[in-house]
């Protein structure tokens, strides 16, 4: 259930723009399409592990509202943090509530 007061960080949601670099391969960027308030936490270890055993690794999680359109080839940016997002669950299927499950990337492919 979202609690507004909860709601405390602002998140950048990204997408993904692949440029031809004139050579064969592509530039890559990413542009800010909407800031969103989040509750945001880190996941903690035992849920860390269950999760890599099953799937991809995350690191955070974050309940926003509804973003619609907001997939897995979309990033999340905190500052100067950057997440991969592995998993969006549109909680009890009602279009009102994501709860996202994240990656913090480090290293060059952050930026």
């Amino acid at each position: 259930m979202i609690r507004p007061e909860r709601m405390t960080t602002a998140l950048d949601i990204q997408a993904r723009t692949e440029t031809p670099d004139g050579m064969g391969g592509v530039s890559i960027t990413w542009a800010t399409v909407a800031t969103v308030r989040a509750e945001m936490w880190t996941v903690k270890g035992e849920e860390r592990a269950a999760s890599a055993s099953i799937q991809a690794s995350i690191t955070h999680r974050a309940r926003i509202w509804a973003y619609p359109g907001l997939t897995t080839a979309h990033r999340m940016k905190l500052g100067t943090r950057s997440f991969d997002i592995q998993f969006v669950n549109n909680k009890e299927e009602r279009g009102v509530e994501y709860v996202v499950d994240m990656l913090e990337i480090v290293g060059r492919e952050a930026q």
